[in-house]
């Protein structure tokens, strides 16, 4: 696979509106971005759902400064068009994969963060509507179960309260 920038706008920036892209800047005479380049490729050959591209920090000089590349090897997640996620210097594969689950977006991440919006905005049919799915999939899902009993304190205490019950949150 081809993983070589052509146009920093539309292969990062564009794409990843569609797909969140992992962005790899690195430079040919960089020891550890030739130890972090074959890693990265190997899972974006497995990946589904983001894409890699690769910026040569020699001859994109303006992408890298334009995002703060300060050290190299420099991976960045972008999705909908922003950084969201980066870490500097080469990690083995294990510790990239775990980096790639935090950060990645997901639909149950998103509906998390919508419902808490709703919430705060004292929207809470809304935080329910967006929860039943996240807690259908994974009922065991603590910060999903706190937000519905919030949504559903006052519409349904009884069930609020064996919802905070049954979650599993730090004191």
């Amino acid at each position: 696979m081809a993983y070589e920038v052509d146009d920093f706008q539309t292969d990062v920036i564009e794409a990843s509106e569609e797909t969140p892209t992992v962005v790899d800047f690195w430079a040919p005479w960089c020891g550890p971005c030739r130890q972090l380049s074959p890693v990265l490729e190997s899972l974006a050959e497995a990946a589904e759902d983001w894409q890699l591209v690769k910026v040569n920090v020699d001859d994109n000089q303006e992408a890298a400064q334009s995002y703060g590349v300060r050290g190299i090897p420099a991976v960045k997640l972008f999705a909908d068009g922003d950084v969201v996620a980066e870490f500097t210097g080469a990690k083995p594969k294990h510790a990239i994969q775990k980096w790639l689950e935090e950060n990645l977006p997901t639909e149950e991440k998103e509906r998390i963060e919508e419902a808490t919006d709703a919430l705060e905005n004292g929207n809470h049919e809304q935080a329910e509507h967006l929860l039943w799915p996240v807690l259908e999939e994974n009922p065991d899902h603590d910060e999903a179960q706190v937000l519905m009993a919030r949504a559903l304190a006052f519409k349904d205490p009884t069930r609020a309260e064996a919802l905070a019950d049954d979650a599993d949150v730090a004191d």
